[in-house]
């Protein structure tokens, strides 16, 4: 999961299998909580959430209390400019958000994994700013567009990709879609869409990493994030 504080920072959190069953009835997207008790590590690996050094670990004496009297507000996106992803330029450790304008569907079709189970799979072209690229849907993702496209508006469709995987196939990156959000927007509500991440991004990313470290260095003190569940 990743969890976001009122000044917009993001720290990758984890909750081990065999702790599921204590916190799974506590947390749900877009509360706000205060944790106590919280382990820290370091952030590594080829699925990393967020660009924080750290990441915090549950533990089974860890503390989840929900708060009511208080909102995080600022957006749950971490946008990531398309020339990057598409330059190669972007380290694909770290899972990406980005945002484009939808400009073709491929042909539905299943996939068999090695363990004999099927799924869904179509492709989507997207484009932004002159760079082109493809996103790879799964599973129900597939039913979601399905019934996007049926509903027959989605001319100057823009998708935000949350939390995806870059990968380069072909000489073409393509990022295999973990979560998408389908909105009919006009171009002139994306340039608009942009222009305010691009002021927002000024003001948060000065403040992350003071926040942030804040966080890791106390916390044993309870501390306001709103948890927002991805699934990995």
């Amino acid at each position: 999961m990743v969890l976001m504080d009122s000044e917009g920072g993001r720290i990758h959190a984890t909750v081990k299998k065999t702790l599921i069953y204590k916190f799974k009835d506590d947390l749900s997207e877009g509360k706000v909580y205060s944790f106590e008790n919280l382990g820290v590590s370091t952030n590594g690996g080829a699925y990393r959430t967020t660009q924080h050094r750290y990441k915090m670990n549950f533990q089974f004496g860890s503390v989840v209390q929900r708060i009511t009297n208080h909102d995080v507000k600022g957006s749950p996106f971490h946008l990531v400019p398309i020339s990057d992803v598409v330059s190669g330029s972007y380290d694909t450790d770290y899972l990406v958000d980005v945002i484009r304008v939808l400009t073709g569907v491929g042909t539905e079709r299943e996939v068999t994994s090695q363990n004999g189970s099927t799924t869904k799979l179509n492709v989507i072209a997207l484009e932004a700013q002159g760079h082109k690229i493809q996103c790879t849907l799964f599973g129900p993702y597939v039913d979601e567009l399905n019934a996007f496209i049926a509903s027959g508006d989605y001319n100057n469709a823009v998708v935000i990709v949350q939390l995806a995987k870059a990968k380069t196939y072909q000489a073409v990156v393509v990022p295999p879609m973990e979560v998408v959000t389908v909105a009919a927007m006009s171009e002139l509500m994306y340039q608009l869409f942009q222009d305010w991440y691009q002021l927002m991004n000024v003001v948060v990313m000065k403040t992350v990493e003071v926040m942030m470290t804040a966080v890791v260095a106390v916390v044993a003190v309870m501390v306001d994030v709103a948890v927002v569940v991805t699934p990995l």
